[in-house]
């Protein structure tokens, strides 16, 4: 009878290179993110089983049809509001400059000046769905789609889509809310373009870090500094909006409001001053906060999939448990024995493809709410 050769674990491993570091973590040494990157990988492997790749493409079809859908409902819809619904203005900040520049800026309130906001809300939102229908299909029906996915390849069209669509939602979102300046809405465009062109970058360098052959290390370090520079890009619109509400609910410019009014001409002959104005108790309804929460939730999650994708390749967590957010000495570590890129490739485009079937029709539909309302 033979006897079973059993070689020590770890007997070739090489303790100096860190490549070969894979070892399994304790439960000491677990990286705080372990919990959510664990959920989400038991859900996304019951996709990955069930879906298929076949039926994965079926999916990809269904969204682009539910995206074109939506388009023209919306501009059915939009075409059948009445026209004659009170509305205000996109305008440009009128820059008021006094002899020592002591001024206040504020915006035009001339009514025939800038574009109507509800017609430009619902000319947003049609374009939103057009492009994330048409690119999903020019995807679907490109020849390197499968393999792109099967080898968890950067998807550039994805990126190329989302550098648009999500930033003309992000313009969307500002006007939905009264934040009608037309130069600050320059700035919130191209802010949610570069982050979306910096998660693709960071998409590329994660791809192409095994064609490196030295310093491998440091260029995943260069794909965590991309990804979370690009939520910081992304969070400056958010505080902005944030920042608004505090502010209403603090009545922070409750005179200034009252004396410029949103009708300056209905005007109350017994004294002279403004009908319309800002009453004094008036807050942000609660209502109005879980829209806005529930936007910040639904318009942010996509960076979380990018996060879990890539941290199937490597571990992406910075700090374990252990010392009370003691740092993980696996941080950036590849996770060579369990990484596959077919599974990955398949279930991060599974959870993109549900995310553009909920996450994207629920912020067309809620920011297009205020077209049918009006």
């Amino acid at each position: 009878m033979h006897r079973q050769l059993r070689v020590p674990r770890n007997f070739l491993k090489v303790d100096s290179d860190p490549e070969n570091n894979d070892e399994t973590l304790s439960d000491s040494d677990e990286p705080i993110t372990s919990l959510i990157d664990n959920t989400s990988k038991t859900y996304w492997a019951f996709e990955h089983k069930f879906l298929g790749f076949a039926k994965l493409k079926l999916l990809a079809g269904l969204t682009s049809l539910v995206h074109l859908v939506s388009a023209a409902v919306v501009m059915i819809s939009y075409k059948s509001t009445p026209s004659d619904r009170p509305t205000s203005r996109i305008q440009r900040t009128a820059v008021c400059w006094g002899e020592s520049m002591t001024q206040t800026n504020h915006i035009d309130t001339d009514p025939s000046y800038g574009w109507d906001r509800i017609d430009s809300i619902a000319w947003l939102i049609f374009t939103f769905f057009v492009l994330s229908g048409v690119f999903q299909l020019f995807t679907l029906l490109g020849t390197a789609y499968e393999t792109n996915i099967r080898g968890n390849k950067p998807q550039y069209w994805r990126y190329v889509e989302y550098s648009v669509s999500a930033s003309l939602m992000m313009v969307g979102i500002f006007m939905s809310f009264g934040i009608l300046d037309s130069n600050l809405h320059v700035c919130v465009f191209w802010l949610t373009f570069l982050c979306m062109m910096l998660g693709l970058t960071a998409d590329v360098v994660r791809h192409h870090i095994r064609d490196i052959l030295d310093d491998r290390m440091h260029m995943r370090q260069l794909v965590v500094n991309l990804h979370y520079l690009s939520w910081m890009a992304m969070l400056v619109p958010w505080y902005i909006l944030l920042r608004v509400f505090i502010d209403f609910q603090e009545h922070a410019f409750e005179e200034s409001c009252n004396r410029i009014s949103f009708n300056i001409t209905a005007v109350d002959c017994t004294n002279g001053t403004p009908t319309n104005r800002i009453s004094a108790d008036k807050t942000v309804p609660a209502f109005v906060w879980v829209v806005f929460l529930g936007l910040g939730f639904l318009f942010n999650v996509f960076g979380f999939v990018q996060r879990w994708q890539f941290n199937q390749e490597f571990d992406f967590g910075m700090f374990s448990i252990k010392g009370c957010c003691g740092r993980n000495k696996h941080y950036l570590v590849h996770r060579t024995s369990t990484y596959d890129a077919e599974t990955t490739g398949v279930t991060t485009e599974a959870a993109f493809l549900t995310l553009s079937l909920t996450a994207k029709l629920l912020l067309g539909w809620v920011i297009f709410g205020q077209v049918l309302v009006a």
